[in-house]
C-alpha cells in the first residue's frame, strides 16, 4: 500500500503504520513528498491494518486542512518480493553505551561488552530504530533493574521486555491487542533465550489485569494513553516508575496536564527528534 505523508509528520505516520499492524515499510521522497510503501497480510475485522491506519490517521492534528497522510493505492505483491523489501529495510542499531539490536540475518561480532538483542519484527512495531523505542531502551540501560519486575504495555516485537531482562530485571510481562505482535514477540523471546523470564498475552489495555510492577513501559501514542491513565495506576507497586514514550514534543503541555489531573508526578522528560518520553511516579 502507498501512503503519501504530509511534510513534517513522517515520524508520526511511520509510528502509526507499525502500530496499525503493517509488516514493514519503506520510506522514499517522490516529487517533494514522502511516500511510504507499507506491506501487510490482509486480515479481517478490527485486525485489518488498512482500516486501523485509516482510523488512526484521522485523529492526527496537522494545523491545516490537509490530513496527515493519504492512502493512494494498494496492490498485491508476490511473497518473495515482500520478504526481500522487508529485510532490506532493517539494519543493526547501536543504542546508548551497551545495547545492540539487529535482525537474525545480520551477524554481529559481540566483544562481550554489549547486550545483544536479536529482533525479527515481521508484523510488529519495535526494531530499535524509532526514537520512542530508543528512549525506552536508554532508560532501561541507565536504570537499576536488579530484582525489578517490568510491564511492557503494547509490547509489539517484544524488544523492551527482552531488553529489560537482559539488562538485569527479574521478570517482564508484555501484552498487546494485536495477536500477530504476540506471535512475533514470542518468536523473538525464544531467539534471545529469555522465555523463562518473559510472559506474553493478548489483551486490550482497558481490559488487561497483568498485576503490579516496579517499572511500566508504555510506548504508545497519546490518543491511546490519555483515556487509560487511571488504568495505569492499577499496575503500579509502591514507589514504581512509569515511562510514557509515544508523545510528540508539541503534545507535552497537554499531556502533562492530563498526567497532573490523574495524580501522576513527572520526574523527568527526555526529547529525541520530535518525540518526548516522560518518566512519572
Amino acid at each position: 500500500m502507498l501512503i503519501v505523508c504530509e511534510p513534517g509528520l513522517e515520524d508520526i505516520v511511520s509510528n502509526l503504520i507499525f502500530e496499525s499492524g503493517f509488516s514493514g515499510a519503506e520510506e522514499k521522497v517522490v516529487d517533494d513528498s514522502t511516500v511510504f510503501t507499507a506491506y501487510f497480510v490482509p486480515a479481517g475485522g478490527d485486525l485489518d491494518p488498512v482500516k486501523r491506519f485509516a482510523s488512526a490517521i484521522k485523529g492526527v492534528e496537522t494545523g491545516n486542512d490537509h490530513p496527515a497522510a493519504v492512502i493512494s493505492e494498494t496492490e498485491p505483491v508476490p511473497d518473495e518480493d515482500w520478504e526481500k523489501s522487508w529485510r532490506e529495510g532493517l539494519e543493526l542499531v547501536e543504542i546508548g553505551e551497551r545495547l545492540v539490536v539487529h535482525p537474525s540475518w545480520i551477524p554481529y561480532d559481540n566483544d562481550g561488552e554489549h547486550v545483544e538483542i536479536v529482533i525479527d519484527p515481521k508484523m510488529a512495531f519495535g526494531t530499535g530504530s524509532h526514537d520512542t523505542t530508543r528512549m525506552c531502551l536508554t532508560y532501561l540501560e541507565h536504570t537499576t533493574l536488579r530484582d525489578k519486575s517490568v510491564l511492557d504495555v503494547g509490547c509489539g516485537s517484544g524488544i523492551l521486555s527482552i531488553a529489560a531482562v537482559k539488562l538485569g530485571a527479574r521478570c517482564a510481562i508484555g501484552f498487546d491487542i494485536d495477536k500477530f505482535s504476540i506471535t512475533n514477540a514470542a518468536e523473538n523471546i525464544r531467539s534471545n533465550s529469555v522465555h523463562d523470564r518473559v510472559q506474553l498475552y493478548q489483551a486490550n489495555l482497558s481490559e488487561a489485569h497483568p498485576g503490579h510492577f516496579n517499572i511500566i513501559l508504555a510506548n504508545l501514542i497519546s490518543s491511546t494513553l490519555i483515556p487509560h491513565l487511571r488504568k495505569f495506576q492499577s499496575f503500579l507497586l509502591p514507589d514504581a516508575v512509569i515511562v510514557f514514550s509515544g508523545i510528540l514534543a508539541e503534545e507535552l503541555p497537554d499531556f502533562s496536564a492530563h498526567l497532573k489531573k490523574a495524580k501522576f508526578k513527572i520526574v523527568s522528560t527526555e526529547t529525541l527528534g520530535e518525540w518526548v518520553s516522560i518518566i512519572c511516579e
